[in-house]
């Protein structure tokens, strides 16, 4: 797995976020811009913004670095393995934070998101779950990677 899904929340408001934002380099604004990412889709909190990401560790890392240098309070997580193993559903999540001036990021975010557990998943992963937690569990992207599977 090169690239990883990442959980940033930035405690911040809109507002305070904006003012940090200017004060940052041109560098670090021209980094933050151009964060090598495959999709990523962003949501604002009364108190803070949430962003997944699906990108490499090391751009993280780089972004993590722009934030900590600036003060900016983050929450970085790796959800990867919580996404892979279906103990969260970040399309539905995400869903609830749609509206009219995000909905194509939202579209192009879950297709490359479907794109990645596809590519990601693997057969012992998804029989774990079943024999676990029953055949209920499988869902419609475990289905197409089964299909695929030449056995």
């Amino acid at each position: 797995m090169n690239n990883c899904i990442y959980k940033i929340s930035i405690r911040l408001d809109k507002s305070q976020l904006d003012i940090i934002y200017s004060s940052l380099s041109s560098l670090e604004k021209q980094h933050i811009y151009c964060v090598n990412t495959d999709s990523s889709f962003y949501y604002d909190m009364v108190d803070e913004q949430i962003g997944y990401l699906i990108t490499s560790p090391q751009e993280m890392k780089e972004y993590e670095n722009i934030l900590s240098s600036n003060l900016i309070p983050y929450i970085c997580e790796n959800m990867s393995s919580y996404v892979l193993e279906n103990k969260i559903d970040l399309e539905l999540i995400l869903d609830e934070f749609v509206d009219p001036t995000n909905y194509s990021e939202y579209d192009v975010f879950v297709n490359l998101l479907n794109k990645w557990i596809l590519n990601n998943l693997n057969l012992d992963s998804i029989l774990d779950r079943i024999s676990d937690n029953g055949i209920q569990t499988i869902r419609p992207i475990d289905k197409e990677f089964l299909k695929n599977i030449k056995w």
